[in-house]
């Protein structure tokens, strides 16, 4: 994937009103990567009036980037969503021709894991967006998140720029720490010094 395309992410949600509005607040905290230029999105609100919707979620799907795999019980629970769309998102993600993320909306029994191994879940501690107070600081983990997955699949020196940050952030933490035990030794040193002048100090005063 060459860097001047844009990155098409694929929003697989239930149709609960729920969880669409929660899509809502998702694409809201992703338009500064649509303006950006880095990513195009779909869902199925966008299909036209009058056209097969199957056909139209199935050939959006296919050619998507980035799948969002909306993660409630109303998606759990939904034939067309479970066995159809979740399963093809797979396919295409074991092939490499896609990238499945799994967003955690709400809380559901963890046995939804099990199809979907391997994938990037979001928010990253694994806490559902709706037990988040306020939700927008998971929006904004999920947000950076699926911009790392973007510039992993436009940047081809992606990994090499996260190696680098990697290393400068250790830098500075072993900086910080040397820093801290060039204090502490010094304090120490210091007190260590005070004590023997002040002994010194009592002892030329009793010899006098």
């Amino acid at each position: 994937m060459s860097a001047s395309k844009l990155v098409k992410v694929f929003y697989c949600c239930s149709k609960s009103i729920k969880d669409e509005q929660m899509r809502q607040k998702l694409e809201e905290h992703l338009s500064i990567l649509r303006r950006e230029g880095v990513i195009t999105s779909w869902h199925r609100s966008m299909i036209s009036p009058g056209k097969e919707w199957e056909s139209e979620i199935d050939k959006h799907l296919k050619t998507s980037d980035i799948i969002l795999v909306l993660i409630s019980s109303e998606f759990t629970a939904s034939d067309y969503h479970w066995d159809v769309l979740a399963k093809q998102a797979m396919e295409q993600h074991k092939a490499g021709t896609s990238r499945v993320i799994a967003i955690l909306l709400r809380p559901v029994d963890d046995y939804w894991k099990a199809a979907f191994p391997k994938v990037k879940v979001l928010p990253q501690d694994g806490i559902p967006v709706i037990k988040r107070n306020p939700q927008d600081t998971a929006f904004k983990n999920i947000a950076r998140g699926i911009r790392e997955v973007a510039e992993e699949l436009t940047d081809s020196t992606y990994f090499i720029k996260k190696v680098l940050r990697w290393l400068w952030a250790t830098a500075m933490l072993v900086g910080k720490a040397a820093v801290n035990v060039f204090i502490y030794v010094g304090t120490v040193t210091f007190s260590y010094l005070t004590q023997v002048a002040s002994y010194a100090c009592r002892c030329s005063g009793g010899i006098a």
